[in-house]
């Protein structure tokens, strides 16, 4: 048993290290900036303009940190499979994620610090997920710190932790039709300009939903399944 949990450990370990890898640990800077404005009760085309309400800028070094992180899931699913070609270009656009919540009977809408990358030529999909660790400590989960530790060794931990700290984005991503990536698609085609938003519902303590939306005459709609299965907008309300 104890060779056992020996082993969950530098597997654990290392996954976290080489999830790190293309991170900067002593970059202290914010990657993705939120407006500080109160939540607002209706969502509107301007306010998911750079400088609106619902718009979350990413600096720099977020853009190139989700670049590469997205240019390393590429590569493994090269090697993976050899017939697949990576294809990062440099036409890689940003859409927002808007937060959706309710409180005493009302529904809000706040915005994420999470953010969909597409490259239009394949197309692609990816949600970089925006993590706040900059509080983290290894008294948070002291066991497997100890455990690391002593498997590993106490600089092998200490690594860990600040690169786990530093590691601010994770990333979901899909390469073929179904599910979110048909409401993306249906979104961007019915959608005033080609754009659209995803809409995350947050329901403490355990529920949460995504959705693909969009503007169409200027009013938003959200990607809902018709009672056939097929894609239809129904306006937000």
């Amino acid at each position: 048993m104890r060779y056992n949990s020996s082993i969950f450990i530098l597997l654990f370990g290392i996954s976290i290290l080489s999830s790190c890898v293309n991170t900067d640990i002593t970059a202290e800077e914010p990657t993705a900036i939120a407006p500080k404005v109160s939540p607002v009760h209706a969502i509107q085309p301007k306010a998911l303009l750079p400088g609106g309400s619902l718009f979350t800028a990413l600096t720099e070094g977020g853009r190139d940190t989700i670049l590469s992180k997205i240019r390393r899931i590429e590569n493994q699913q090269k090697r993976k499979n050899p017939i697949f070609t990576a294809q990062i270009k440099r036409d890689f656009h940003y859409f927002p994620i808007v937060e959706e919540f309710s409180e005493n009977g009302k529904t809000y809408y706040r915005p994420s610090k999470d953010v969909v990358c597409v490259d239009e030529t394949i197309p692609t999909y990816y949600i970089a997920y925006y993590h706040d660790r900059s509080n983290f400590k290894k008294e948070d989960n002291l066991f497997m710190y100890n455990g690391v530790k002593e498997v590993l060794g106490q600089e092998f931990a200490d690594d860990m932790v600040r690169r786990y700290k530093a590691n601010k984005w994770t990333i979901s991503y899909s390469y073929t039709g179904g599910g979110l990536n048909d409401d993306i698609d249906y979104a961007i085609k019915e959608s005033d300009d080609g754009s659209f938003f995803l809409l995350k519902h947050i329901s403490p303590p355990y529920g949460r939903s995504i959705n693909a939306c969009y503007f169409k005459d200027g009013k938003p709609y959200i990607c809902k399944k018709d009672d056939d299965g097929s894609i239809i907008g129904k306006e937000l309300q």
